[in-house]
């Protein structure tokens, strides 16, 4: 082999005295291909390839075998926290398990989304990952034979690959009736998203269940950013203050915080407020804020599982994880009822 030829398999297998079969069975990206050939096998042949510097050729082998062994993920935007997260979790189970990923932005429009559809089934990916549902769309139909599943929201059709949003908004009310927050308001975000509109939809529900008071004037639809948290609450602030804001984005209960301190209210005593997502910094403020960490990693480790073992062929057995309460300062438990 000369400084500047590429290693192929037959090169490995000339250099083992092995048959090329045994070591495309042995480098395959296919867990139940590489069980054919013993343990001992597959070491040694590893250790040649990386001595010649083998690089694998995934489109070549695409081409024989029909899968890429790629997985497409459509996200809103990359820069945001929760799907940053859950892409992560994604992206790490899915290279434990032969498999690699390639992530695209939306922006959550319909064209960019479309756009990029097509060039993830052009690049022959087994299947698109999409995280930018409308409630009011239908799910997308495979398009050049790869199929598009739906993950974190939902459309019209419910799916498996998302948390059950309307439990933590459930955990939430029950939290604040407990703590003597009994007339709260929701900020809610957009109203055509299934995360919030569940969320919300779980918490009124069970508040008026267990004795609270929340006007249909008090559920606010909104953008998802901390100015937008600041201007609704400030309008509820200067009409008739709720006793607790549920704002089901961390970021929009941010902006709760900066619009109760420009009127010198005190979180956690003059009102309690919750957020959803617990990001870092929900921890790490000057009153700590409650918020509801759905563990948005573990939740793209459970897409990535069951996403996989959908297209082998195998039962889908990862169960997404639960919402869980953080409950903190922002709501203290001795608030007074009112």
């Amino acid at each position: 082999m000369t400084s500047s030829s590429r290693p192929t398999l037959v090169t490995i297998a000339e250099h083992l005295g092995v048959h090329y079969s045994t070591v495309s069975r042995a480098l395959s990206p296919d867990p139940a291909v590489r069980r054919t050939v013993s343990d001992a096998t597959v070491e040694r042949v590893e250790r040649a390839a990386s001595e010649l510097g083998y690089v694998s050729n995934r489109i070549g082998a695409s081409l024989r075998t029909g899968r890429s062994h790629a997985l497409g993920v459509l996200v809103p935007r990359t820069s945001e926290w929760v799907v940053g997260t859950v892409y992560e979790g994604i992206d790490a189970t899915a290279s434990e398990l032969g498999y690699a990923t390639f992530v695209a932005n939306t922006f959550d429009d319909e064209g960019t989304r479309q756009a990029r559809i097509r060039r993830l089934s052009q690049w022959g990916v087994d299947a698109i990952l999409y995280s930018d549902s409308r409630l009011d769309a239908e799910d997308l139909d495979p398009v050049g034979g790869v199929p598009c599943w739906p993950i974190i929201r939902r459309g019209r059709e419910d799916h498996s690959f998302r948390v059950d949003d309307a439990a933590g908004g459930r955990l939430v009310a029950g939290h604040l009736i407990d703590s003597g927050y009994r007339d709260a308001a929701v900020i809610c975000g957009p109203k055509d998203m299934s995360t919030f509109r569940d969320r919300a939809t779980g918490f009124v529900d069970e508040y008026v269940r267990l004795g609270g008071r929340v006007g249909a004037d008090r559920i606010i639809d909104s953008d998802l950013t901390i100015e937008s948290g600041r201007r609704e609450a400030g309008r509820l602030f200067d009409t008739d203050r709720p006793s607790a804001i549920f704002a089901l984005h961390d970021p929009l209960a941010l902006g709760v915080y900066v619009a109760a301190a420009e009127r010198g209210l005190r979180i956690g005593t003059d009102v309690g407020v919750v957020g959803y997502n617990d990001v870092e910094m929900s921890a790490q403020l000057p009153v700590p804020m409650t918020s509801v960490n759905w563990k948005c990693r573990d939740l793209g480790v459970t897409i990535a599982r069951n996403a996989i073992a959908r297209l082998e062929g195998r039962p889908e057995t990862a169960k997404p994880p639960s919402p869980v309460l953080v409950p903190r300062a922002s709501t203290m438990p001795d608030a007074p009822a009112t």
